[in-house]
């Protein structure tokens, strides 16, 4: 059988030109597969211009169920998402030119839609494994200009696809208000991430075929899958468009995505870049775990969304959701203060913030201390916040998940124990800084 990885989230597998966007960036496990004997029919339609005939999908769709993925789709600004998504970049080689074609007649074991930055990613990590892996999407270039801290893309190894790098970033909140970060940070050659992605899949003998998904139709209780697809042109334009926050998956549906699509998408940053190829190996991990398994798809889809979204995660997704609500509701004054604030937090608390690798305790450790250290105005933003908006309860439902959980796993309380622990030594500790201050 083969495993299919879409790029849609939810059950929301039509192929709409403006989800093209996000469909470069992720990539969904569809199916389980011990059947490996059983083809996965995809067939390919002729489409003179998919691109504009993807773009009207949106506004047809008026299913409240939808809206989700309307929104991520680009809402009212589909045109502009799909422009986006379609700009050329003749710098960059075609994945034609670097991939083998993938042979339409034989059935590989996992087929990724999407063949963005996170979707070839993870092809070539599961190909390492000794699956057989095609990547079906679009021909297209790598469109968007990522920034990342280049202490992140040294440890994944990435740091030679480095446009340009700065020793250290400044901010500024204010008028002559200059905050110096401390930390390198880099701005991504497309180009050059592009060459590594397709040497990375051609060196583990991953596989391409340019079309889009047009329908996926799962056969439930068992492997097969089966896949229509349909070709598309690509324009030239302008715009960039970042989803972000919205609900997490549910592990009960079939399709389970990975990069933008499955929200790595940090909700108070709009960074997904680095944390999509750390999450790579662990997820590839998995799908190679739940192929040998020979699991239903059900099961083969539940095992991968609770190795990419366990409740540790989902605990932790929700704070970020808190405070990229938090976000929205700050004028500019109180922006500025805020952050202001968040970069006298000690660097480990900020760094690991804004690359998602704070835990669920260390979370509220960093919220203890930022309330000590913000000022009166941005004390009262976080109560009424916490109390008022649906963020907040959110946040509360989700951390009284984990510790429900915990009470079942001594360990696990004993740890959650320890956090609190730290957390008020944490937060005196910062009291008797902030009081030797004034």
């Amino acid at each position: 059988m083969s495993s299919i990885l879409g790029a849609k989230l939810g059950a929301n597998a039509s192929a709409s030109a403006a989800a093209r966007q996000a469909g470069r960036k992720a990539c969904a496990l569809h199916s389980s597969a011990a059947a490996r004997r059983v083809a996965c029919h995809a067939s390919v339609v002729e489409s003179p211009d998919a691109t504009s005939a993807g773009a009207t999908a949106v506004v047809e769709r008026a299913e409240p169920a939808a809206l989700n993925q309307t929104i991520r789709e680009g809402h009212y600004e589909a045109a502009l998402v799909n422009l986006q998504a379609s700009k050329a970049d003749a710098s960059q080689a075609s994945i034609a030119s670097a991939l083998q074609p993938a042979d339409p007649a034989t059935t590989a074991d996992v087929t990724i839609v999407g063949a963005g930055p996170a979707g070839l990613f993870l092809a070539a990590e599961l190909a390492k494994r000794g699956l057989s892996v095609n990547v079906l999407g679009l021909d297209a270039p790598i469109v968007n200009n990522y920034g990342v801290w280049t202490d992140e893309f040294r440890a994944l190894g990435m740091d030679h696809t480095l446009e340009c790098s700065w020793p250290d970033a400044l901010c500024y909140f204010g008028e002559g208000n200059e905050v110096r970060v401390g930390r390198g940070y880099g701005r991504v050659s497309r180009r050059k991430l592009r060459e590594h992605l397709l040497s990375i899949c051609s060196a583990a003998g991953v596989r391409f075929s340019a079309a889009e998904v047009a329908d996926i139709a799962v056969v439930e209780g068992g492997s097969l899958t089966a896949l229509t697809t349909k070709d598309g042109r690509i324009h030239e334009e302008e715009w960039s468009y970042i989803p972000v926050g919205g609900p997490l998956p549910l592990a009960s549906q079939s399709v389970t995505a990975f990069g933008a699509a499955a929200n790595l998408v940090h909700p108070a940053t709009g960074f997904s870049v680095s944390r999509s190829f750390r999450e790579a190996p662990g997820v590839a991990d998995e799908i190679a775990a739940v192929l040998r398994d020979g699991l239903g798809v059900a099961e083969a889809s539940k095992r991968v969304w609770e190795r990419l979204w366990p409740l540790e995660k989902r605990t932790q997704a929700s704070f970020h959701v808190f405070g990229m609500e938090l976000l929205a509701t700050l004028d500019l004054a109180a922006t500025n203060d805020f952050f202001n604030t968040f970069f006298r937090l000690p660097s480990n608390y900020w760094r690991g913030f804004l690359a998602s690798t704070l835990s669920a305790g260390q979370l509220i450790a960093f919220a203890l201390v930022t309330f000590v250290l913000a000022p009166p105005s941005i004390k009262y933003k976080l109560i009424e916040h916490l109390v008022t908006d649906p963020a907040g309860g959110y946040l509360i439902r989700a951390y009284q998940a984990q510790w429900d959980a915990s009470q079942q796993a001594p360990s696990s309380a004993a740890a959650a124990a320890a956090v609190l622990l730290s957390s008020q030594m944490l937060t005196q500790a910062a009291l008797n800084g902030l009081a030797g201050r004034v």
